[in-house]
This record gives structure tokens, C-alpha cells and sequence, in this order.
């Protein structure tokens, strides 16, 4: 799943068709929502689709949300 949602990352910020590549995705990774990745046009666009709109959407969208755990020696 993460390696096609790169995959799409990767073709939108080099302005690749994302339908194309859509088709190119792994059967294995692929999920109900995916086609949705397929209407953003700048990489802004579907990094705020990719986390609303995926099942990665459940995960932290705030860096300050994220806890820095101790080291433990």
C-alpha cells in the first residue's frame, strides 16, 4: 500500500499522469480510496488527500502529535 501511494508521490512531483501510473500500481496494495490520490495536481495537494482520504489517514498529521520516546541505555 505505502509503495504505491509513493508511487504516486514520485509521478506527481515529476508531473507524470497519476492515471497512468495508477494502473502501474501492485495489486496487492491497492485500496478502495487510491483512485482518489489520482486528483491532486502538486504534491501539497496529495500529501493533505493522501492523509484524509487513505486508510494512512488515522496516523498523526501534526508533528508536534508525535511522542519522542526516551532512550533507553
Amino acid at each position: 500500500m505505502i509503495d504505491n501511494v509513493v508511487l504516486l508521490i514520485t509521478g506527481t512531483l515529476h508531473e507524470r499522469d497519476t492515471h497512468e501510473l495508477l494502473e502501474r500500481c501492485h495489486p496487492l496494495g491497492v485500496f478502495d480510496t487510491l483512485p482518489a490520490l489520482c486528483v491532486a495536481t502538486n504534491v501539497e495537494e496529495l500529501y493533505h488527500t493522501a492523509l484524509v482520504e487513505t486508510p494512512l489517514g488515522g496516523f498523526p498529521h501534526n508533528p508536534s502529535e508525535f511522542q519522542v520516546l526516551p532512550r533507553s541505555m
